[in-house]
């Protein structure tokens, strides 16, 4: 039994000694503060080039070592100035920068963006029908060439400098070219402008007759009718520098149009902002929205709405424009028995249009027609 005794206690005893050695045995090496980190850095350059900084906190002195000769690095102080070099390629790059301090390192990386490809350029030119030449000077670090897709547009370079020449459009109709610009065979670089060509503003635009109907109950036969809105005046007018086309109500309220030049048609979409509301100290938010007449029914969705041919017509001996709004072709996608028959300006209780803010409709338009007045 003094054996036992003794044996437990001798192994009790090794255990804690155990237990001492190692809670005081040798420091952690990693268990510490570094001796060197980045606070801040800026270190995305275009392709010019420039001056960016990484800001440093360290606990002695510091070694740099860079990964790329077109960045060059200078120590002052606790912060490291970079300096790149323009980037005269079509290829984005990026380089390491290494701080050592001690046994400690820490790594910023700096990135540099492509050379632009002749970005003084625009990438759509949207004139009327007058013969025009356009000139811009560029500075790409390469030869470019310059191919137009249509007959009507002469593209030349020459001198660091693109010359377009459009001839008159005596077609009656908006017609569509691009100029496609290549770099040299090393570079292998392409670009575009689109250029459309159409006196919208002295052809298209201006007062309007609109004609419309609108659903609403017959008394006597408790059915819905349509009824024909008495004729009103409206504008079409063209903002060419916010690229907007709009259809102005004359009443504080302008419905959005989207024109298509290939196509020669201007289109009323759902869910374009109209203008807003003050109604018993209510703001209510007007939108489109589009609307089958036939089985009373509409939809809030931006792809859903109606599309008018730009119609060049002969009335009592006078040209004008005439544009009848008929369903685009989406709603018959979705559903095969419904299609876009007019458009709602409808009210929301919020800026951004839900059936959960549906407050009902303000107007509605139903097989709309405008002629140019």
């Amino acid at each position: 039994m003094k054996n036992i005794l003794k044996n437990f206690l001798l192994l009790a005893a090794c255990t804690v000694a155990a237990a001492s050695c190692a809670e005081s045995g040798p420091e952690n090496p990693y268990d510490r503060e570094p001796s060197i980190s980045i606070t801040s850095s800026d270190l995305l350059f275009t392709c010019e080039g420039g001056e960016g900084v990484i800001s440093v906190q360290s606990d002695g002195d510091f070694t740099i070592r860079c990964s790329s000769d077109w960045i060059t690095c200078t120590r002052e102080g606790q912060a490291v100035f970079v300096e790149a070099e323009p980037n005269n390629t079509i290829i984005g790059r990026s380089a390491t920068i290494t701080l050592f301090c001690g046994q400690d390192s820490v790594k910023a990386v700096a990135q540099q963006v492509a050379y632009a490809f002749i970005k003084e350029i625009p990438g759509t030119i949207d004139t009327d029908d007058n013969a025009q030449t356009f000139t811009y000077t560029y500075d790409a670090p390469y030869e470019v060439t310059a191919t137009a897709t249509k007959s009507w547009v002469k593209a030349t370079v020459k001198n660091k400098k693109l010359v377009l020449t459009l001839d008159a459009n005596t077609s009656g109709v908006a017609r569509l070219a691009t100029v496609y610009l290549t770099g040299s065979v090393a570079h292998s670089q392409t670009d575009s402008i689109s250029i459309s060509q159409f006196d919208f503003e002295g052809k298209v635009a201006g007062y309007y007759n609109l004609d419309s109907y609108a659903s609403e109950l017959d008394e006597e036969s408790n059915e819905m009718v349509l009824v024909h809105y008495p004729t009103r005046t409206v504008m079409l007018k063209r903002d060419k520098a916010a690229a907007k086309i709009e259809l102005d109500l004359l009443t504080g309220f302008s419905v959005p149009l989207v024109f298509d030049p290939e196509n020669m048609t201007l289109s009323i979409l759902a869910a374009q902002y109209c203008g807003a509301e003050v109604t018993g100290g209510k703001t209510y938010y007007i939108y489109t929205t589009a609307l089958d007449s036939v089985h009373h029914s509409q939809v809030f969705g931006d792809i859903f709405g109606l599309d008018a041919k730009i119609q060049f017509v002969n009335e009592d001996g006078k040209e004008t424009v005439r544009l009848e709004f008929k369903d685009n072709g989406v709603w018959p996608q979705y559903y095969s028995t419904q299609s876009a028959t007019g458009f709602y300006l409808y009210r929301f209780t919020n800026p951004k249009p839900s059936y959960q803010y549906a407050a009902g409709n303000m107007e509605q338009f139903i097989y709309p027609i405008l002629t140019k007045i």
